[in-house]
C-alpha cells in the first residue's frame, strides 16, 4: 500500500501518524520508508527490539535525509508503539549514472527488491510504504519503457499494490493540476489531499475497507 507524498508537506507525515492504528487493524504490518537507506536496517530493527534508541534513529534520519524530520519521528515511534516494524528502502549511498530519471529508476529497482524480500521472508507480511510522489506512480508513461516501484513490483514479483498520491489541497484547487495529476498517477490510483479533513478522513477508510 503505497503513499506517495511530497517530502516538504507535513500534514501527510501527521495524518499518517494519527491513523498507524486504521492501518494495523486492517493488516498491515510494517511502514517501508524511502527515507532511510537498507543499510541501516539492522540500526531500525534493533530500535523495534529495544536495542538502539531513538537518538541513534533520529541522528541517521537528520544525516541523510534533507528535509524536516520531526513528524517522520513521530510517525516512527508510532508505528512502534503499534507494534509495525520499519523498513529502509532508499540506496543514496552513491550517485546513479545518466540524470534525474534513472536515478529515479535505479533506487526504484533497489527499493522493489529490499520490498519483496521481505515479503518473500514472510509471505503474509503486509508493507504500507511512504515515499515520494514520483516512486508511487503506477507507470511513468504509456510505452512502460521505464518501469516503476509499482510496476516493478508487479511485473517482476508478482507481488500486488496499490496507491495513493496525498496532494495538497492547493494543488487540487486548480482544475488543470488536478486532471494532469489524476492522468500521471496512472488507472487505479487513488487521489487523497493532503489536508487532515473529515473528506480525507472519509476517502481513507473507504479505501482501507
Amino acid at each position: 500500500l503505497y503513499f506517495g507524498e511530497m517530502h516538504l508537506g507535513q500534514e501527510s507525515k501527521i495524518f499518517l501518524a494519527e491513523h498507524i492504528a486504521d492501518l494495523k487493524k486492517q493488516g498491515i504490518g510494517a511502514v517501508g520508508m524511502e527515507m532511510f537507506n537498507s543499510v541501516h536496517q539492522d540500526l531500525l530493527d534493533n530500535y523495534f527490539n529495544d536495542k538502539a534508541s531513538f537518538d541513534d534513529v533520529k541522528k541517521v534520519l537528520e544525516a541523510e535525509w534533507g528535509y524536516e524530520s520531526a513528524n517522520y519521528l513521530k510517525m516512527i515511534v508510532t508505528a512502534k508503539a503499534a507494534g509495525m516494524r520499519i523498513i529502509g528502502l532508499d540506496d543514496r549511498s552513491h550517485d546513479w549514472e545518466g540524470g534525474f530519471m534513472p536515478s529515479i529508476h535505479n533506487r526504484d529497482e533497489h527499493m522493489a527488491k529490499v520490498l519483496a524480500d521481505a515479503i518473500t521472508a514472510k509471505p503474509e507480511l503486509r508493507i504500507a510504504v511512504l515515499c515520494g510522489r514520483m516512486h508511487a506512480f503506477e507507470n511513468f508513461s504509456d510505452t512502460k519503457q521505464i518501469l516503476s516501484q509499482p510496476a516493478l513490483l508487479n511485473e517482476q514479483y508478482h507481488i500486488s499494490t496499490q496507491s495513493m498520491l496525498i496532494y495538497s489541497a492547493v494543488e487540487l484547487s486548480d482544475p488543470g493540476y488536478n486532471a494532469m495529476a489524476t492522468a500521471i498517477a496512472g488507472e487505479g490510483v487513488s487521489i487523497i489531499t493532503e489536508m487532515p479533513s473529515d473528506y480525507v478522513y472519509a476517502d481513507y477508510m473507504l479505501f482501507l475497507r
